[in-house]
């Protein structure tokens, strides 16, 4: 009997974490007035951008900050080319653009804005005045566009997407 649940154990629980990182949101955040930008697997994943140009990189509790600009050791290794040659010398392309653009597309779908605000200031007095119609005209309960006569000049944008969306329009299109 006891046997029946270490085999669940050794299967169940790499599928529960393997069906959670597919299926937890991805959450990219970047709110210009509070100098916020992160991104949120989950709620258990956090990566934010700070100030400074260092990543604090938070899993669960357990916190740390990463510096890429750090001067340190290069990753980079030495690999293959992408486009490899043939014994013909020619250069064999893998897929063609329009697979490539139609794949990106279908992925670019995906993706959902629950948060759209953009305030801007073209320091022009008679631009502004031209595109404040047509920024109110525009705007609509998540998209809010907004031009200002003050020299502000903010972003806010929230976006939504699952891993599993992209895994399946990669793979159907």
């Amino acid at each position: 009997m006891a046997w029946y649940f270490w085999i669940g154990l050794v299967f169940g629980l790499p599928a529960g974490v393997i069906t959670w990182l597919i299926t937890a949101p991805l959450i990219l955040e970047i709110d210009s007035k509070k100098h916020l930008y992160s991104l949120h697997w989950g709620k258990w994943i956090v990566a934010q951008f700070l100030q400074n140009g260092v990543i604090q990189l938070s899993i669960i509790r357990w916190t740390t900050l990463i510096d890429p600009w750090k001067p340190g050791k290069s990753r980079s290794r030495p690999g293959k080319s992408v486009l490899e040659t043939s014994d013909s010398g020619t250069v064999n392309q893998h897929l063609p653009i329009r697979i490539i653009v139609r794949k990106a597309i279908r992925v670019l779908k995906t993706f959902q804005v629950h948060t759209f605000e953009l305030s801007i200031d073209t320091d022009d007095y008679l631009l502004n005045a031209y595109l404040y119609p047509v920024f109110r005209l525009l705007s609509n309960s998540n998209y809010h566009l907004q031009i200002n006569f003050t020299g502000d000049l903010s972003l806010k944008i929230i976006i939504e997407n699952r891993p599993y969306r992209i895994i399946k329009a990669f793979i159907r299109s």
